[in-house]
């Protein structure tokens, strides 16, 4: 009996299912979560003289921070992936004070633990540092090991509040935080031309459709 051709018609079926599998169209979930897993390119396009904070923070350190907190790796990406599209500038904190969407997210974060109880978007550390430097009459932020730590750690729990509060939202995009904070002053002749030059590296692809309460998104200034 020839055993070979029941063994090649099972492995060439085999093999015709796993292409078909492969070639079927993604649902929006698995869209949404391969969009979700890219880093964004470093905004080049971003410099002192445009950037909304005139306050940065090096790459280095930024990295030394995220190891020091043993972050998970997803985590850790989307990390990057914000001050990348930053270009490394501040988000928490300007040489000028506390923004006021700080001051916002901060009564926000605090609002949401008191109500959920959901202790991964509480850290002592920083609650004791951000109670302290909100009460003080006159700040001054400087790239110092302090505002280092208390930036990387506020846009910590700003992505794991947003996950938690809105990851159950179909519509809403982790990836969409990357512009709720702003970060580049455009003029209308720039705007323009980054819409129709960038092909989509820095343009508005991951703009947020879900706004979250009291967080303002990047707005152009013209």
């Amino acid at each position: 009996m020839n055993f070979r051709q029941p063994l090649l018609t099972t492995v060439f079926f085999v093999i015709l299912l796993s292409s078909c599998n492969f070639f079927a169209p993604k649902t929006k979930e698995e869209e949404k979560q391969e969009r979700e897993k890219v880093i964004t390119k470093v905004d080049v396009t971003i410099d002192t003289s445009n950037s909304f904070n005139s306050l940065f923070i090096d790459t280095s350190d930024v990295r030394l921070i995220l190891e020091a907190n043993q972050l998970n790796d997803t985590l850790r990406n989307r990390l990057t992936s914000f001050y990348n599209s930053r270009n490394y500038q501040y988000a928490w904190f300007s040489k000028e004070g506390l923004p006021e969407h700080t001051v916002s997210f901060w009564n926000l974060l605090k609002n949401y633990l008191n109500y959920s109880k959901d202790s991964t978007v509480y850290n002592k550390w920083l609650t004791d540092k951000m109670e302290t430097l909100i009460r003080l009459e006159s700040l001054r932020p400087k790239n110092d090991s302090l505002y280092r730590n208390v930036e990387i750690l506020l846009t910590r729990y700003f992505y794991t509040y947003a996950d938690h509060a809105f990851g159950s939202d179909p519509d809403f995009s982790i990836k969409s935080l990357e512009w709720y904070i702003p970060k580049k002053k455009l003029t209308l002749e720039a705007m323009l031309d980054s819409v129709l030059t960038s092909h989509g590296q820095y343009a508005d692809e991951y703009a947020p459709k879900t706004p979250i309460p009291e967080i303002k998104r990047s707005a152009a200034k013209i």
